[in-house]
């Protein structure tokens, strides 16, 4: 249905819960050496129509920036891994060991990332950070590599 939306931190909370989102997944997004995601085509029109709805929100500073917190659970153990087969590898002794470990890299029950849109000239991009580390950027315009966008 066409039913009109208002991007907020409700709307992303409640589409992070119904997807199953967790810190893991935004954290996993942003592991790897290259955490921009360069997009064209029809992505392009998407991240376009995703910055519109951002436009609700009120101007932060330059480059027309605008961005809002969403909280998130930590992954649940079975999200984490699965205990069976890393008990079964060596990796752990015990459940309790696995527990132990998923509790030490999880101790907080819920994370908060912020959500940022900018656009510069032609040059768009959403980002999610946790303020302390970038995890990933959605951007048309690609700042560290001669990356092609990827239109899928």
């Amino acid at each position: 249905m066409n039913e009109r939306k208002i991007i907020d931190r409700t709307l992303l909370t409640d589409l992070a819960k119904e997807v199953g989102l967790n810190a893991s997944h935004l954290e996993a997004l942003g592991e790897s050496r290259q955490w921009e995601i360069v997009v064209g085509g029809d992505m392009l029109e998407q991240l376009v129509e995703i910055q519109h709805r951002f436009e609700q929100l009120a101007v932060m500073g330059d480059d027309a920036y605008r961005g809002f917190y969403i909280e998130v659970p930590r992954p649940t153990p079975e999200e984490w891994g699965d205990a069976e087969d890393l008990i079964a590898s060596g990796e752990y002794d015990s459940r309790e060991a696995f527990l132990a470990d998923w509790l030490a890299f999880n101790p907080m029950e819920t994370k908060w990332f912020h959500i940022a849109s900018s656009r510069y000239g032609d040059s768009r991009s959403i980002g999610v950070t946790d303020r302390k580390r970038t995890r990933f950027i959605i951007t048309n315009d690609s700042k560290c590599t001669d990356v092609e966008p990827d239109d899928t």
